[in-house]
């Protein structure tokens, strides 16, 4: 995420360094490390706020690799119960077929065994699939959670300093 900084000069010098207050997003009158601090905490909030996303999509996925392998148990099960013969009938409760079939993988409640081995496979394969998919969205999630990690990090450093300066500054002044 880009942010918008502007600086303007505020015509006041010290030690012959020319002042300038900043302007981030809407906050007016900062100095460079409050621009700084402002800067890193709306890079960590938009890094959260993408987190949300990807994680709801990691919920999703999980959900649908859940049932995908219900799915794979019935017809499995489907199969075992007539493997001696191909051509045999056999069949699968009405709740999987359903299931499946959200996901875009047709099945009778009864067929042959020959056709729920090629449902099984279809199976397998949407599974691969979403679990690629798992992993990228995992990724993508370490991702953004380093980066709003840095973020907070360099927020973090920059009070840090603004604070040491001040104190710096204050001891100073009474020594």
């Amino acid at each position: 995420m880009s942010e918008f900084i502007t600086a303007k000069e505020i015509g006041l010098t010290v030690f012959g360094q020319a002042q300038v207050d900043y302007t981030v997003n809407g906050y007016d009158n900062l100095d460079f490390g409050a621009a700084m601090v402002q800067t890193g905490l709306r890079r960590a909030s938009a890094m959260e706020n993408a987190m949300a996303d990807i994680s709801q999509a990691i919920r999703i996925r999980q959900q649908k690799l859940e049932e995908l392998g219900e799915g794979l148990a019935a017809v499995s099960e489907a199969i075992g119960k007539n493997c001696s013969n191909i051509l045999n009938k056999t069949s699968i409760s009405g709740t999987a077929a359903r299931m499946l079939k959200r996901y875009g993988i047709s099945v009778n409640t009864s067929d042959t065994v020959g056709n729920y081995q090629k449902v099984q496979s279809n199976i397998r394969l949407a599974m691969d699939k979403e679990s690629t998919s798992l992993k990228e969205d995992a990724s993508a999630l370490q991702t953004y959670l380093s980066r709003r990690d840095n973020a907070y990090s360099l927020a973090s450093k920059m009070m840090k300093k603004a604070t040491d300066t001040v104190s710096k500054g204050i001891s100073n002044i009474g020594g």
